[in-house]
């Protein structure tokens, strides 16, 4: 992050809609967009997408004739999906919500919530609540898919000290010319398990900056047992957990688990 800008705090959603898809591109999350698929396809019917943003799992699967709606919290990653829809002469009910406060009239073979979406809501009781708001808009024996990465020490330990520094994440280059480079700072609070992300996007025209963005986000993070009986608390039944987008049990060497589980 360079010190001629003063940083401008901005809404988390308004500039990193804007270039999300520049940052996380389709095909850009190591096997992620299969690895759903593949699931939906085994259980079959309609799908919830929760987390849906800018649509980079939702338009894939609406192109092979996936049955899909999608849920966002941003108003401004929904738009930005719903010109994709129009352009793509796709079709898709899209809802703007939190996860754990929507209310739909139908309900779903599948719902799933892809890239730590989940780990977003970061108060405890409001996470509980999404998992209850899930339930209720599945289908019985319908099923549910959350990603969420692995807590190793070595990662949450990795910004113990010096914790104000900004660290280099990536350059993306826009159609005027213009480039941004973004920059992040973290702060782990270990015995709440949130981590607090503080994202910088710095506007560059040539070399000469011209505009700097701060967002911040907290993510709140889970181990295995914990989530499980989470999920216990609430109803689900026959839940697996696998690891890094394969149909690996999890294992210690994996950095993602995804667990599915069932409404019985």
């Amino acid at each position: 992050m360079s010190k001629q800008q003063k940083p401008l705090e901005k809404t988390f959603h308004g500039f990193g809609a804007e270039i999300y898809d520049l940052w996380w591109p389709e095909g850009s999350v190591g096997g992620d967009e299969s690895f759903y698929k593949e699931l939906l396809r085994r259980q079959g019917g309609n799908s919830l997408e929760v987390g849906c943003g800018t649509g980079r799992i939702l338009l894939p699967l609406l192109r092979e004739n996936f049955e899909l709606d999608g849920l966002d919290y941003s108003n401004d990653m929904l738009n930005i999906c719903r010109d994709k829809l129009k352009q793509l002469n796709l079709s898709a009910d899209l809802y703007q919500s939190p996860m754990q406060d929507f209310n739909i009239s139908k309900k779903y073979n599948n719902i799933y919530v892809p890239f730590h979406s989940f780990m977003i809501v970061s108060d405890r009781s409001e996470a509980l609540q999404a998992l209850k708001c899930f339930f209720k808009h599945l289908k019985q024996k319908g099923q549910l898919i959350i990603s969420l990465f692995v807590p190793k020490y070595q990662s949450l330990s990795l910004y113990a000290e010096d914790q104000d520094k900004w660290r280099h994440c990536k350059e993306v280059n826009l159609e005027d010319g213009k480039k941004i480079i973004i920059s992040d700072n973290v702060r782990n609070f270990h015995l709440e398990q949130i981590k607090r992300v503080r994202y910088c996007f710095e506007v560059f025209d040539g070399e000469k900056p011209i505009d700097t963005y701060i967002q911040e986000m907290n993510i709140r993070w889970y181990f295995l047992y914990e989530f499980q009986l989470m999920l216990e608390n609430v109803g689900f039944k026959d839940i697996t957990v696998y690891g890094d987008f394969t149909f690996e049990s999890l294992a210690a060497h994996h950095r993602e688990m995804t667990f599915l589980c069932y409404k019985s």
